[in-house]
């Protein structure tokens, strides 16, 4: 359940955050448009490209781990039930050859 919920709370952050570069961006594209001298505005055009792409980076990086974390659960968990259904067998297995010794000491 917190999984679920956190994946909704981390993709609401990163709306907010795509939304907030995106409009960051059309100010500055404007700025820069408006007085393309400005070798400021120029700097800090380059500046947020920059950030927008660590940020992008950074996002992937995120879904990439978690995407990693689950497929590691995921064979954790079939690992524990194919080892305890291979316990299951092996006590069963050695209930018959219990048997087969008794029948085999009985003579049977």
């Amino acid at each position: 359940m917190r999984d679920i919920m956190q994946k909704k709370f981390d993709n609401l952050d990163d709306l907010k955050l795509t939304n907030s570069l995106l409009i960051m961006q059309e100010n500055v594209s404007e700025w820069c448009n408006a007085r393309p001298e400005n070798e400021q505005l120029k700097e800090v055009r380059e500046a947020l490209l920059n950030v927008t792409f660590i940020t992008n980076k950074l996002q992937l990086d995120r879904g990439t781990y978690h995407l990693a974390i689950d497929q590691y659960r995921n064979q954790s968990t079939r690992s524990i039930e194919r080892a305890r259904k291979a316990d299951e067998r092996i006590a069963e297995l050695e209930k018959q050859l219990s048997i087969y010794k008794k029948k085999e000491e009985l003579g049977l």
